[in-house]
């Protein structure tokens, strides 16, 4: 009875959005379905409303939901919300899960493109190695897994899963490739002391970038496939480094390489230069040794600005260690959740010691506590727009800490954009500065922490303009409005997570979905709130399980821009706004509003 009162009790909600089925899943973590449940299916089944119980339950429900929406009786809440703060520390979690999974999936994914290009041109597909490598991909990616297993033998057995993943991609991957280079054609003689390099570029954009390849000793000439001389550099004493420029996007350029010594050249012993700034046609870095090896500035030349803003004693590839509570006394699932105290060291308070310096790479080693050092590299290349940045802890025997490196900008006006699962999605800033308490689906501290699938950008995907239409200084029947590109924008405010604010009624409900339709589709999530908090459909309601946020404030961390659908006498958060504004200020939006509509 206690059973079938609190299934019927949350059936209640679903109700009350116009819809007669509800799913329910009898069992949760560590808690196994109620033991009983067998032994009452027919009596359950008989219960008005009914209860059935399936091990299809999931089907049926959609089918008979979808039903429900295609007629019209039920009109679904839409929402393009991200769920993505529930047990935050799960990022962190684990971090050989993470490595793991990315380069499987990279690696298994560019297998496939050119495992398709070499059946084209008469190869095997490897379709048995990618179907379980894929296999072992998708049985780590489910929640209780990728996030960081607190079993020590599953999390063992899920690296395994990726290791083979890997090797099984990467040897289909190698296969294809040998196999395509195979029908280049090629102007090199082993013979004559000259091999082709065929280089591919799986990305979908055009590339350039840096090749390691292995020779017989250092003294070659390289040439691209135009015959044109390229500088190298001498890695060791059998392996150079060289720029292959503009790679077609999913192609490959040809590369020659000519042996013209049969005797190994012995490279000269490094020598500890003149510490100076890193330097290359894009960027100029200067690195404070007193400061940890610290970045104090990164100069961008084509943009002709500094990159790194040093004011508040902060500086670029700073690492800090961040004390750690994870008790029970400040989270529910320490193992799950982040909780800094606010004690923090950094890798500026001592000086760094340099350990090989040349003009576009520098390796520096500095002091941490629980750990023998640290070590830092930086590099720059001729002919890249990008500065490679390397981190390394070195026998670190601490707990209890949480590590970030930080790159204090001097930017202004923008947003963390990321890439994602599926999409390129714009993000909230940060409350405070590292600080980061989180507990189960509440960011205590105000500070997110996202994965990023790729890459992310400081930037925008959608903006607010502000203009100036020409009119100012005329009264408002003066006032003829201008054409968007007559126009010129003052200034610009870059859309983050946005909450909707708007009242009931059909006119309103079509405007909310096209919004969040439309925003969605460049990178920007809304989740709408009626005025009223939904006060009449909720106001009989003694369980809701709803995941929405029931009140706009209570969902600040969430959202960090907002859209008032209605002026103030149709929606009653647009009429308390307007109570913080001069009467002047109504009487114009009064009167731009009769106006423009």
């Amino acid at each position: 009875d206690n059973f079938r009162k609190m299934t019927e009790n949350k059936f209640k909600e679903t109700q009350s959005f116009g819809s007669a089925v509800d799913l329910r899943i009898n069992a949760a973590d560590f808690t196994p379905p109620w033991t009983n449940l067998a032994g009452n299916v027919e009596k359950l089944n008989q219960n008005k409303p009914q209860i059935r119980t399936s091990g299809q339950a999931q089907d049926l429900y959609f089918q008979a939901l979808n039903k429900e929406i295609a007629s019209g009786k039920v009109k679904p809440p839409i929402t393009s919300r991200d769920k993505l703060f529930f047990h935050v520390g799960v990022n962190m979690a684990r971090s050989d899960l993470k490595i793991g999974q990315r380069l499987s999936e990279n690696v298994t994914l560019n297998a496939e493109k050119f495992g398709a290009i070499a059946y084209l041109l008469g190869a095997k597909y490897p379709d048995l190695a990618l179907d379980k490598a894929w296999r072992q991909i998708f049985f780590g990616s489910h929640h209780d897994a990728i996030t960081g297993t607190p079993s020590d033998s599953a999390f063992l057995d899920l690296v395994l899963g990726y290791r083979e993943a890997i090797e099984l991609s990467k040897g289909a991957l190698d296969d294809s490739l040998n196999f395509i280079a195979k029908q280049v054609k090629t102007k090199s003689s082993v013979v004559s002391g000259r091999w082709a390099v065929v280089v591919f570029n799986p990305m979908n954009w055009k590339r350039s970038d840096v090749v390691r390849v292995r020779v017989k000793n250092t003294n070659v000439v390289v040439k691209n496939d135009k015959g044109k001389e390229i500088p190298y550099e001498s890695i060791s004493v059998n392996e150079i480094e060289f720029l292959a420029s503009d790679l077609p996007s999913v192609g490959y350029r040809t590369f020659y390489i000519q042996q013209i010594l049969s005797e190994p050249l012995v490279l000269a012993e490094k020598r500890q230069p003149k510490f100076s700034p890193l330097e290359n046609e894009f960027y100029k870095i200067t690195i404070d040794q007193n400061k940890g090896g610290a970045i104090s500035s990164i100069y961008d030349k084509q943009a002709k600005r500094e990159v790194i803003d040093t004011s508040r004693g902060n500086y670029g590839n700073e690492i800090a260690s961040l004390k750690e509570e994870l008790t029970r006394k400040n989270v529910i699932y320490p193992a799950w959740e982040m909780w800094t105290t606010g004690e923090k060291k950094f890798s500026t308070e001592k000086p760094a010691k340099v350990i090989s310096a040349t003009n576009n790479e520098i390796m520096l080693e500095g002091e941490l506590p629980n750990m023998q050092k640290f070590r830092q590299t930086i590099t720059l290349r001729t002919g890249i727009k990008r500065i490679d940045f390397k981190t390394e802890l070195i026998d670190y025997k601490g707990f209890n800490e949480l590590f970030t490196v930080n790159f204090p900008l001097n930017l202004s006006g923008g947003a963390l954009v990321t890439e994602d699962r599926f999409g390129t999605v714009v993000r909230n800033g940060s409350k405070g500065f590292l600080d980061f308490r989180t507990n189960t689906d509440k960011l205590v501290s105000g500070s997110p922490v996202y994965s990023v699938n790729n890459w992310a950008e400081y930037g925008s995907v959608l903006n607010l303009n502000f203009v100036d239409d020409g009119t100012k200084g005329q009264s408002d029947n003066e006032k003829n409005p201008i054409s968007q590109s007559q126009s010129r924008i003052v200034s610009s405010v870059p859309f983050k997570p946005t909450a909707l604010v708007r009242p009931h009624g059909d006119i309103y409900e079509s405007a909310t979905e096209n919004l969040v339709v439309n925003f969605i589709k460049r990178g920007v999530s809304i989740t709408p709130f009626y005025d009223d908090n939904d006060i009449e459909r909720r106001k009989n309601l003694t369980i809701e399980d709803s995941t929405m946020p029931k009140k706009l404030n209570d969902d600040i961390a969430y959202h960090n821009f907002r859209i008032a659908l209605g002026d103030y006498k149709q929606n009653t958060y647009t009429a308390e706004l307007f109570k913080l504004v001069s009467a002047e200020t109504k009487a114009k939006f009064d009167s731009r509003l009769a106006r423009d509509g």
